[in-house]
C-alpha cells in the first residue's frame, strides 16, 4: 500500500516538473527525470510485492507423510 502511495505521488510530482519545464540549476537536467525514476522504482517494488502476495495466496498446502494412506 505504501509503495502504491509513493508511486502515485511521485508520478504526479514528476508530471508537474515536466509540465513547467523545470531544470536543475547546476547541470540543466530536466527534473522530471530523477523524480520519474523514483516513481519507476517504487512501481517495480509494488509489482514484486503483488507478485509475491499472489504466489503466497495460490500456494497449495503441502502433503506430509502423515496424511498419506
Amino acid at each position: 500500500a505504501l509503495a502504491g502511495l509513493v508511486v502515485s505521488q511521485s508520478y504526479f510530482y514528476a508530471s508537474r516538473m515536466m509540465m513547467i519545464g523545470r531544470k536543475s540549476d547546476m547541470a540543466g537536467v530536466p527534473m522530471w527525470i530523477p523524480h520519474g525514476t523514483v516513481a519507476l522504482g517504487f512501481g517495480l517494488i509494488l509489482l514484486l510485492a503483488v507478485w509475491a502476495l499472489i504466489r503466497i495466496a495460490l500456494r497449495q498446502p503441502e502433503i506430509g507423510p502423515e496424511s498419506r494412506s
